[in-house]
């Protein structure tokens, strides 16, 4: 494993964007592409290192689902 690059497991809600994204035939460039950010702001979404609502509910936008599918509340 390269230097500086940590492992981690996905957390659920990562798990259910990625699920969304293979059921509509996308990855992180052609969501990146629809919402008009970079399939590594994406990322940044989907891992949740940017927490924005408003973030949030673009990309659940772009899959046709609503943030609270994605991201329920515990």
């Amino acid at each position: 494993m390269p230097k500086g690059k940590r492992v981690t497991t996905p957390t659920r809600a990562e798990l259910r964007v990625k699920a969304a994204l293979r059921k509509r035939g996308h990855n992180y460039i052609t969501l990146g592409q629809l919402m008009g950010i970079s399939s590594v702001a994406v990322g940044q979404i989907v891992r949740g290192e940017t927490t924005r609502r408003t973030s949030r509910m673009a990309l659940a936008a772009a899959l046709g689902m609503t943030a609270e599918q994605l991201w329920p509340r515990p």
